[in-house]
């Protein structure tokens, strides 16, 4: 089973970013693509996140919705399919949205990559912003079920801690089925 962690912090501004930004390009990424974004330095990315809200009356705003996405052994058992089956979910939100991909290699449960996506919700063509509900988020849920064939459990607040988990049943907020073939 995938799982889908989406974390926003509305209140975090220049300062979230900045931290975000050099927490995805330490020395954990193993692979790494910005989306609309000329540059492949984190803190460069985080600064083009910000101008561009800026730009468009929304740096007072939520600036970036983090999406993890932690895939099974079978699924992704290289960086390189879990990046592919990435760049496929969320291709519709990076066509009009910057956007940093980073994948980890880390194990946890049945997993050994999780990807990290930091997602500008301004979009950088006529400045609306996306907004990290759960219209979206049950969205990108089912995407990486379809895609991947396998079901998806979205859960906000999920902790992939193994050992704070051992003895609890842990319930998924929803879980996702695949519907389609892409």
């Amino acid at each position: 089973m995938e799982i889908l962690v989406v974390t926003t912090h509305s209140e975090g501004g220049k300062d979230y970013l900045d931290n975000l930004f050099k927490y995805l390009g330490d020395d954990r990424m193993i692979l790494g693509k910005p989306y609309g974004v000329c540059s492949k330095d984190p803190a460069a990315i985080a600064d083009m996140f910000w101008l561009v809200a800026k730009f468009f009356g929304n740096a007072d705003k939520n600036l970036v919705i983090h999406y993890i996405i932690s895939f099974s052994r079978d699924t992704a058992p290289d960086e390189w399919t879990a990046f592919r089956i990435v760049n496929e979910v969320l291709q519709p939100l990076i066509e009009e949205h910057m956007a940093f991909l980073v994948v980890h290699r880390e194990t946890r449960g049945d997993s050994d990559y999780h990807v990290h996506i930091a997602v500008s919700t301004t979009n950088f063509k006529d400045g609306t912003l996306l907004r990290p509900d759960n219209k979206l988020n049950f969205l990108i849920a089912q995407r990486i079920a379809d895609v991947t064939g396998e079901k998806c459990a979205f859960d906000p607040d999920y902790n992939f801690n193994e050992d704070e988990n051992k003895n609890e049943e842990k319930r998924f907020y929803r879980e996702f089925s695949p519907q389609h073939e892409f």
